[in-house]
C-alpha cells in the first residue's frame, strides 16, 4: 500500500521507532494528536508502522513544515531546510510533486475549499478531484 501523508511528524515518529536505528522519538504521538480521530489510532499506526507501505510526502507538506518552522509553531531538532530530505531518507518517506495542473484543476472544479489537501483532517488521506490516484499506485484509506 502506498499512502500519501500530511505534514505530521507523528507518522515519521512512528515509521522511524519501526526502520531507523537513530529513530526520533519526539512527543508527537498519535494518541495526542489532535487530527487523528480516536478511532483510527490504532488502524493508522497499524498502517504507518508496516515497512510494506509506502509513505508519501508531498512538496506542499514540506513547504508547510519549513513555514510552521519558521513561525516557531513546528520546532524540529535542526531546520527545516536539512530536517525534511534528512528526515524522508531516514524514515523511506518518498516524495510526492504537486505541480501547476494540480492547482490549477482545483480552481477549474469550482471547489469552494481554498486548500489543495482537503481531506487533510484525515490521517493518512489525499484527495483529488478527479482520476488521478487511478494513475499511481495508491491506496487510498
Amino acid at each position: 500500500m502506498t499512502m500519501a501523508c500530511t505534514a505530521c511528524p507523528t507518522i515519521w515518529t512512528l515509521r522511524c521507532q519501526t526502520t531507523c536505528s537513530n529513530a526520533f522519538t519526539g512527543e508527537a504521538l498519535p494518541h495526542r494528536h489532535p487530527r487523528l480521530a480516536a478511532d483510527a489510532v490504532n488502524e493508522t499506526r497499524a498502517i504507518v508502522q508496516d515497512v510494506r507501505n509506502s509513505i508519501l510526502l508531498s512538496a506542499a507538506s514540506a513547504w508547510e513544515i519549513a513555514i510552521n518552522y519558521r513561525l516557531g509553531k513546528l520546532p524540529p531538532p535542526e531546520p527545516s531546510a536539512s530536517y525534511v530530505p534528512d528526515r524522508m531518507r531516514r524514515c523511506g518517506t518518498s516524495p510526492l510533486s504537486v505541480d501547476h495542473a494540480h492547482t490549477a484543476h482545483r480552481r477549474a472544479s469550482g471547489s469552494p475549499s481554498t486548500s489543495i489537501r482537503p481531506c487533510a483532517h484525515r490521517p493518512g488521506t489525499a484527495a483529488w478531484p478527479d482520476d488521478h490516484h487511478r494513475r499511481r499506485p495508491v491506496s487510498c484509506l
